[in-house]
């Protein structure tokens, strides 16, 4: 597909999308604050060469190499005839947004008067970047990236168009995405140099400088990641011509919801990158609910990311089911034992009274009962109808979680509000195994429900003959009536 091609498959903007406003004051403030930001930095630039125009440059050079700075082309920097020359082969790697390169030079071979400066600059454009969304800059964007693109506008480019979301998106927070798909961007080049952002939904044009190879590449990874763009919020990809992704823009696209469905197919890169951009915003909601959705499918990394974002494991849902109780149903016993480390209260209920023991024991989910039962949680918790951990296990026949809870104080003898005990549901339920098993603990057979039956007459009823037999060597009386 060439680039002329590309332009016809674009998803057009709909000409009823409102027009997005920004109040005149706010507007001049902001231009304000980019003039002043830009002159700032030009006389900046200016006294650093003036300074450093005597400087050694293999100076300079080894002492970039020492502080780590690997995506320099230091064999090209060493042939700088002097530091103009060398501020020339940087070019790339600063700009008026961010010249932590020039910050890091002038702290070693400047005046301290000069660096301060550089400091103090640095400090007021990374406020900048980080206070001022897409949506605040749209009459700016122009002002700010097309000065510097006139070399690059016959390379190859990358157009990426992403959903009206981002307009809220901070400034700084587009590196983050550019570096998704062009790692490079993140570490070593000035985001106004190669960049060419418009808005209404957020169109970038990236100009890029990569190799050949390096683009074939790019494509061929951007093509298996089409799900984490669409949790992202992209809906159109091409680089150097090749259609990626192209979809129709989701003008009700949220990134709390991506959040969330990136968090239920475990797209731990998407939930990273969500992570990242709302950082600090309200953007994502309360992503205590994604580590449910995480914690209920099994997904370690990304339970692990929330965790660390700072999630309440013991946030609940609306029906009062935390992460806990996710993990525990499906018995997901690396995540149950995340959560614990993470203080997440394994006492929990739900609002009809469950317990994480509870969902564990009916689902036979044996390494996450040992788990609880070492956090010494109380076995013998009701629900509001009566119901134990031991009774759920006693219905589903689980002999090795009925036998857990046993050895941890279940009391085989609790009776639910029809007065049903362990024993006689295991009976009813034709359970000889589990039914031994509450025999060998005491559990007594001739305790009657609320209408008069006992254990012996469910399994009678129910033609479970083990279970009778079993009984009956129990020495029951089987003439209770």
């Amino acid at each position: 597909v060439s680039l002329e091609e590309e332009a016809q498959v674009i998803p057009k903007t709909p000409e009823s999308h409102p027009e997005l406003k920004l109040d005149p004051e706010a507007e001049k403030t902001i231009s304000k604050s980019i003039k002043d930001l830009s002159s700032s930095f030009n006389a900046l630039l200016k006294n650093l060469k003036n300074e450093l125009k005597e400087v050694d440059i293999a100076d300079v050079v080894e002492y970039l190499e020492e502080n780590g700075l690997d995506y320099l082309p230091f064999d090209d920097l060493k042939t700088a005839k002097d530091f103009r020359d060398f501020i020339n082969k940087v070019n790339e790697h600063y700009d008026f947004l961010d010249c932590s390169l020039l910050q890091l030079i002038a702290e070693e071979f400047a005046t301290d008067a000069l660096s301060e400066k550089f400091e103090e600059h640095s400090n007021v454009a990374a406020e900048f970047r980080e206070s001022h969304t897409v949506d605040d800059l749209k009459y700016n964007l122009t002002e700010i990236f097309n000065p510097y693109l006139d070399d690059f506008e016959k390379g190859p480019i990358a157009r990426i168009d992403l959903n009206n979301a981002w307009n809220g998106v901070q400034l700084s927070r587009l590196r983050t995405l550019i570096g998704c798909f062009f790692p490079d961007i993140k570490i070593k080049r000035a985001l106004t140099k190669h960049v060419l952002i418009k808005c209404r939904s957020v169109h970038i044009t990236y100009y890029m400088t990569e190799s050949a190879d390096q683009i074939q590449q790019i494509i061929a990874c951007a093509r298996e990641r089409v799900d984490f763009m669409k949790h992202i919020g992209l809906y159109h990809l091409a680089i150097n011509g090749e259609v990626i992704l192209n979809e129709a823009e989701k003008k009700d696209f949220k990134f709390e919801s991506a959040l969330q469905e990136a968090a239920k197919v475990g797209d731990s890169e998407a939930v990273e990158v969500l992570l990242e951009i709302g950082r600090g915003t309200d953007v994502l909601g309360d992503i205590s609910k994604a580590l449910f959705h995480a914690s209920s499918n099994n997904h370690y990394r990304v339970v692990k990311l929330f965790l660390n974002e700072g999630a309440n494991p013991n946030v609940r849902d609306t029906d009062g089911e935390s992460a806990m109780h996710a993990a525990s149903r499906k018995g997901h016993h690396k995540i149950v034992e995340l959560l614990l480390k993470e203080k997440a209260d394994p006492n929990t209920c739900s609002n009809n009274g469950i317990t994480t023991l509870m969902l564990a024991s009916f689902n036979n989910c044996y390494q996450v009962i040992k788990l609880l039962l070492k956090e010494k949680v109380n076995p013998n918790i009701q629900t509001k109808n009566g119901t134990t951990a031991l009774m759920l296990a006693s219905q589903s026949g689980h002999t090795e979680s009925a036998e857990l809870l046993l050895k941890a104080g279940a009391d085989p003898d609790i009776k639910e509000e029809e007065g049903w005990t362990a024993l006689m549901i295991a009976c009813q339920s034709d359970h000889t195994k589990v039914a031994q098993l509450l025999l060998e603990n005491k559990a007594d057979p001739n305790i009657c429900s609320n209408d008069g039956r006992t254990a012996l007459m469910s399994a009678s009823f129910n033609n479970c003959h083990q279970v009778v037999e079993l009984l009956l060597k129990e020495k029951v009386d089987p003439n209770i009536q």
